[in-house]
């Protein structure tokens, strides 16, 4: 029973990190939170080995080894603004572009008319999305085009 309470109180606070960590959208917060992660691991599974719950603590110890492996793995710990070649996003990004899709290739991908109402341009990237989105076992690159079919129709 006295062990109970400290632990608990500890995966709350992980758990209360990991979602604060989880909500910052850059790369140096996920790195972070692995780093804190894989030292509590590293001191939960020293301390369950110590009061002789190896069985438990040794693949918790080895799973906080391993975030902590994994964050400062060569090429994870890149200055903020890097690529993985060093160079900043503003090199790597690439840059956005207008479609070079024609109004009547994208009714082709589409199987509608040049000429076809917002509906119909609607309906029929529905049903091909369907089938071809990656979460349906499509591929991504096929609804890509899908999209970028459906937004040149559309006029966005």
């Amino acid at each position: 029973m006295s062990l109970i309470m400290p632990l608990l109180a500890a995966a709350l606070a992980v758990a209360f990190l990991a979602y604060a960590f989880s909500r910052m959208k850059t790369a140096q917060a996920a790195m972070m939170l692995r780093v804190l992660l894989g030292l509590v691991g590293v001191g939960a599974g020293v301390v369950l080995t110590v009061r002789g719950l190896a069985v438990a603590g040794i693949p918790v110890l080895a799973a906080g080894l391993g975030l902590l492996g994994a964050s400062l793995r060569p090429g994870q710990g890149r200055a903020q603004g890097q690529g993985q070649d060093g160079a900043s996003h503003e090199q790597t990004r690439r840059p956005s572009r207008r479609s070079t899709m024609t109004r009547r290739e994208a009714a082709q991908i589409l199987g509608v008319a040049e000429n076809a109402s917002a509906d119909e341009i609607r309906q029929a990237h529905r049903e091909l999305m369907k089938k071809l989105h990656p979460d349906a076992g499509g591929s991504g690159p096929l609804a890509a085009q899908v999209q970028e079919a459906r937004d040149v129709l559309l006029g966005r």
